[in-house]
């Protein structure tokens, strides 16, 4: 389809039905999935981040570049 570069949006989302066969609602409950288990796994990022005092900075990390994953991927980047 011409691009290099693929942000979320109507023209991913066809682009990924057409070819990997993925629905626009079946490509939604993958988002919702992802946001879930971040979701459920970001309270042991915290408790780790406090536990392990070399892990808190690459804990802040991890839990910002996955929040800001998740909102890219709902369309929601703020």
């Amino acid at each position: 389809m011409g691009r290099k570069t693929w942000l979320p949006g109507r023209t991913l989302g066809k682009f990924i039905t057409v070819n990997f066969g993925i629905s626009q609602r079946e490509q939604k409950d993958i988002v919702e999935r992802i946001s879930d288990a971040v979701a459920d796994v970001a309270p042991a990022v915290r408790g780790l981040m406090k536990g392990l005092a070399g892990f808190k900075d690459t804990g802040k990390h991890m839990l910002a570049t996955w929040s800001e994953g998740v909102s890219v991927l709902r369309g929601t980047r703020t």
